[in-house]
Formats: C-alpha cells, sequence, structure tokens
C-alpha cells in the first residue's frame, strides 16, 4: 500500500467512531502497532476481539487482511519505534497568518497567538497531540490542508501536550487527539472532537468562519452586499436510477452512432458497464452508505459523454454534479481525467472548462439548466473551486450565452446565477487570501464576470418573467455587482489584489457602462429590496468601493 493510500485508510479507519475510540486507548493502540509492524502476529491477534473489530474495518475498506496489507499500515500507525522529533517549532508571528499551521514553543506563546487571533476577529482550531500518538501522526497532514483551504479565514495551532503542560491542563486534554474550537471575539471554546473526525472538524471551522464574516458584514454600512460563503448554492439531488436508465437505453438502441462510443471505447457494451456502475457508485455514496469508489475507466466514459451531442449531454451533466460533490469525484476532474477525446470540450485545461465548451449552446433548456447546475456544485470543495477560478473564462461564457438564448426562462436564469454567486464569492475570497494562486489573475476574472453580469442587467435577463420572479433575478445580479466593487475597494481586498498588469478597474469599468444610471433607475424600483440594494450600488459606484 502507498503512503497516498495508507493514509486514505486511516483516515477512513479514523472516521468510525468505535475503531477511533479503540486506537486511542493505549493498549489497543500499542498491541494494532506491533501487529502492523509484524504481521506474523496474525493468528494471534485473531483471539483478540478488539483487534479483530479494527482488523475486520480494515478488510472492509479495502485494506487487505493479510501481512501485505496490515503491513502498508505500519508506517502510518507506528512501529513501535521511539517517535520521531518534533518539528521545531514556529516562531509566533506578527499578527495571526492563516493558510499555516502554527506550532507555539511555550505556554505564553500559545497564549499570545491565541489572544492576538481573536483580537483580529479569527475562528481558531487547536490540534492538542502527543508525539507518540499514532492518529495524532496520521490526521496531521489533513489538518494543514483544512488551514491551507481557510487561507485568510482561520487561524490553526497545534500544541505539543508534552511540552505546553500547562496549556494542556487548562484545556482539560485527556484523550489524543483532541480537537477545540474558538470563536472571536471572546475566546468561548465552541466545541471540542476527541478523535479524528474529518468531516465534523471541517463543518465546525467553516461554519465559526463563515459566523465571522457575517459579524464582520453586519458591522459595515452595507447589508444586500457583499455575498459570503454561506449564500453559495448547489444542487446536489439526483436521481441515479433515472439517469442508469436514459444511458441504458441510449446505448442499447439498435442504432447507436458509433461517434457516442468512439474514439475512446470499442463498442456502446464497453462504455456502458463503466457508467453504470458508476451510476451505481454515486447512488450509495449519496446514501451515505459507502465513499464513493470510482476508478479511471469511469472517468474515462464521463469523458466520452461530454463529446456527445448537445441534446444528449444530460446523463453527463448528472454525473459531473455528483462527481463535483464528492471527494474522490473531486481529485478526478480535478486530475483532467474527465475530458474528452473529441467534440467541442477535447483539448479544455481542464474538466470544468471541457464541461462549459461542450455544454454552450445547448439545443434544449434541459441541458441549459443542467450543464450550470453541474457547474454550480463544483464550488462545494475547495480543490473545484480553485479549478472553477482558473476556468472563470468557459463558465462565464457559458452562463451568459444561458442568459442571451433563454432570458426569459426562469429555470434557466435562476440556476446560471447560482453559478455567477458562486464564482463571485470565489474570486472575492481569492482577492482576499494571501495565498494568491500564480495560475490566476483575479482582476482579470473579476472584470470578465462583471462584463457579463452588466450585459444581462443592460439586456433586461429576467423581465419577462412572473414579476416576483423578475425582481428575484434583478436583486441577484446587483448583490453581485455590489460583491465585486466592494471587494475592489479599500474595505476587503484590492481589486483582486493588484494582480493584472495595466488592468482596467472594476470601478472604471462600470462607470463606462453606465452603472450608476442603471441603479439610479432600479432604485425606484416598487420592489423594497430592489430598491434598497440598488441604492447601496449607487454610493458604492459613487464613493469608489469605500464604506
Amino acid at each position: 500500500m502507498d503512503n497516498n493510500a495508507m493514509m486514505q485508510m486511516a483516515e477512513r479507519l479514523m472516521s468510525d467512531p468505535e475503531i477511533a475510540e479503540l486506537l486511542q486507548r493505549p493498549d489497543i493502540l500499542a498491541k494494532f502497532q506491533s501487529l502492523m509492524s509484524d504481521p506474523s502476529q496474525a493468528m494471534e491477534a485473531m483471539r483478540d476481539p478488539e483487534l479483530m473489530k479494527i482488523i475486520t474495518k480494515m478488510q472492509s475498506l479495502g485494506g487487505g487482511g493479510g501481512g501485505g496489507g496490515m503491513g502498508g499500515m505500519g508506517g502510518g500507525m507506528g512501529s513501535g519505534a521511539a517517535p520521531a522529533a518534533a518539528a521545531a517549532p514556529t516562531a509566533a508571528a506578527k499578527g495571526a497568518a492563516t493558510g499555516t499551521v502554527h506550532e507555539p514553543a511555550d505556554d505564553a506563546a500559545f497564549d499570545a497567538l491565541l489572544a492576538r487571533a481573536l483580537k483580529e476577529g479569527f475562528p481558531v482550531a487547536v490540534d492538542y497531540f502527543a508525539t507518540w500518538c499514532g492518529p495524532c501522526k496520521m490526521v496531521a497532514p489533513r489538518f494543514a490542508e483544512l488551514a491551507a483551504s481557510l487561507a485568510g479565514r482561520a487561524v490553526f495551532i497545534k500544541v505539543n501536550c508534552e511540552r505546553l503542560l500547562s496549556t494542556a491542563r487548562h484545556a482539560d486534554i485527556t484523550a489524543y487527539p483532541t480537537f477545540k474550537f474558538y470563536a472571536a471575539p471572546d475566546g468561548e471554546c465552541r466545541e471540542t472532537v476527541r478523535g479524528v473526525d474529518l468531516n465534523r472538524m471541517r463543518s465546525l471551522i467553516y461554519a465559526l468562519a463563515e459566523e465571522a464574516e457575517e459579524t464582520r458584514r453586519n458591522a459595515r454600512r452595507f447589508v444586500h452586499f457583499p455575498l459570503v460563503e454561506r449564500e453559495m448554492v448547489f444542487y446536489k439531488a439526483v436521481m441515479y436510477d433515472k439517469v442508469a436508465e436514459k444511458i441504458a437505453a441510449t446505448l442499447d438502441a439498435s442504432a447507436v452512432a458509433e461517434a457516442l462510443y468512439s474514439p475512446g471505447f470499442a463498442s456502446a457494451a464497453a462504455l456502458k458497464a463503466p457508467l453504470l456502475a458508476l451510476c451505481a457508485a454515486l447512488a450509495a455514496a449519496s446514501s451515505g452508505s459507502q465513499p464513493l469508489l470510482v476508478d479511471d475507466e469511469m472517468f474515462a466514459a464521463v469523458g466520452q459523454l461530454l463529446a456527445w451531442p448537445a441534446d444528449q449531454l444530460g446523463s453527463a451533466l448528472h454525473l459531473v454534479r455528483g462527481l463535483a460533490a464528492t471527494g474522490a469525484g473531486c481529485d478526478g476532474l480535478c486530475a483532467g481525467k474527465a475530458i474528452p477525446r473529441a467534440g467541442p470540450g477535447a483539448g479544455a485545461p481542464n474538466a470544468l472548462a471541457a464541461l462549459c465548451r461542450a455544454s454552450k449552446g445547448a439545443a434544449t433548456q434541459t441541458v441549459a439548466v443542467l450543464s450550470v447546475r453541474a457547474v454550480a456544485n463544483a464550488f462545494d470543495r475547495m480543490k473545484m473551486r480553485a479549478l472553477a477560478a482558473r476556468a472563470y473564462d468557459d463558465i462565464v461564457d457559458l452562463c451568459a450565452d444561458n442568459l442571451a438564448r433563454f432570458a426569459a426562462d426562469e429555470p434557466v436564469v435562476v440556476s446560471t446565477l447560482a453559478v455567477l454567486i458562486n464564482l463571485t464569492i470565489t474570486l472575492d475570497l481569492a482577492a482576499r487570501s494571501p495565498r494568491r494562486d500564480p495560475a490566476l489573475s483575479v482582476t482579470d476574472a473579476q472584470v470578465y464576470l462583471l462584463n457579463a453580469v452588466v450585459e444581462a442587467l443592460a439586456a433586461g435577463v429576467g423581465a419577462d418573467v412572473t414579476s416576483a420572479g423578475s425582481a428575484a433575478i434583478l436583486y441577484r445580479l446587483i448583490v453581485v455587482v455590489g460583491t465585486l466593487l466592494v471587494g475592489a475597494g479599500g474595505d476587503g481586498g484590492s481589486g483582486g489584489g493588484g494582480d493584472s498588469d495595466g488592468a482596467v478597474s472594476l470601478h472604471e469599468f462600470v462607470q463606462a457602462m453606465g452603472v450608476g444610471d442603471m441603479a439610479a433607475d432600479w432604485s425606484a424600483s416598487a420592489d423594497a429590496k430592489v430598491a434598497a440594494a440598488a441604492k447601496e450600488l449607487a454610493q458604492v459606484i459613487k464613493n469608489g468601493g469605500q464604506q
């Protein structure tokens, strides 16, 4: 078992509360470590019911029950050897730096770092660990990944309880690892997680980060924007049995065009098998009965579907929507495993770009809706958000095409706006983050997005739907513009970080497009929310984004 597979197995083992509780017991952990380093002890281990629970769980997860599978786990759980020396502690920075994991050298440094983070309004996640603890070692890389994903939004600290004895006693640490989550500004410990429960940890720190952002937002003069992360929109419900039926019916047809399965697969039957298996795997994962089990052939099959004619893209879009909302699916899409070999999406820089190119100009309303809902789901995971941000031009082009061709179709317009909202929030967070993606010019992306939104506003997108629907659509477009402009002012960013030489500023752009005059007209709207948001937008434009 390679290191990556070992880490995944360890994480899945520790996600089971019963197994995690067992491995926190020093006697059980010692016996398990001994077994991992010497699989010849397996016969003796079979007489121990508690060890057998762990071994059975490993087998159910595909870790194997023989010496090879157990031996592969040895490095992750510890081998009974003396623990490696702890990493050198980092000095407390001036200010509570985010995006990395701090390890204070002593109790005073911890107190200072925690106080500074809370004073600056950041929630804090603290990992209380011991150097000899196997689960502590296993979760450390995941804790670091979580810190990186929340750069600019939360502070992460590791406390070596063998060194910071006073801090550990004060926190009442009785098991390793223990994670505590502190909220600004009073430093109250909101939640404690004993053992490894990554999903719960992620949910807790994200909720605290969103709460802190909401507090900062409420302290501003603007009520209707900027948009915050909790306002992202996702479409996760998919009826995979119906998708499977559609795929089977299409590929079982007596006159299936060869283009539907070649050049990637030898026959329609060869394409159908991995697609139906993927439908079943996604259904099981969405029900929570098991993690998503997906292989390269399944991704290749999805890529083949994306090469189908636009009016037959529905099945592919459902599958991409499901993949984007899962960890394993996200990893495969980010690795480019679903890019078609032929068709409009061939040669795209990433899977989302391929999806957008394949879907653009879709002949039917159904495909138009499904395409943007699949893209919307890509923003549910940090890894996919980075992919989406880099594909901003393809995403915006798809949205603009949908809004132009289906301007009076409320489901298409509303679903398309969900993508624009998600992209706006993602770019705003990227502009505020100290960690920059060298492959992305945030300013260029924001100007490109703003241009499409302003054109939609000028064209009166949504004006011909129901009056309530029209007002809701206009309100969302105004809030998108307001979010982009407030972020480009002095309050929360630098206009995308000033990362594009010579790029026109967002404020110069909206002035040139006459958005200020539009905002003045909307201020007289009969809809109270539209009128209020428009007045705030006019103020932002007048003040250049300053509050």
